[in-house]
């Protein structure tokens, strides 16, 4: 445990994966975490994960995010193409509101996904 660091939102449960947002004393903003685990990724749990960034983002502060995907499984196209129209219809918030983006990865089809 980081001393100091307060938890804001979370941790959700999205099934192969949680969200979390908070506020760590050594960064000005708070850190949305993406934090997926070595789990299937299944449609319900994708829309869990992307309702969970919406309310993130629906407190209307200007946040860092943090995505670890070293042990995701590998999306299906529907479930990039889910995620592909949620991020078009959610990027005026994301424009305005994430300052900053960390993206740790494992492995060239994940890295090939992410591009």
């Amino acid at each position: 445990m980081v001393v100091g660091r307060a938890t804001l939102l979370g941790p959700i449960d999205f099934g192969f994966g949680s969200l979390s947002l908070e506020q760590h004393p050594q960064l000005s903003l708070p850190r949305m975490t993406v934090r997926c685990i070595k789990k299937p990724i299944d449609k319900p749990g994708v829309i869990r994960l992307l309702e969970a960034v919406s309310t993130t983002l629906a407190h209307g502060q200007a946040l860092t995010m943090l995505l670890d995907l070293r042990a995701c499984s590998l999306p299906s196209r529907a479930q990039l193409r889910l995620g592909q129209a949620w991020a078009r219809e959610a990027w005026p918030q994301l424009e305005t509101h994430l300052k900053g983006l960390a993206i740790l990865l494992s492995g060239g089809m994940m890295r090939s996904t992410v591009n």
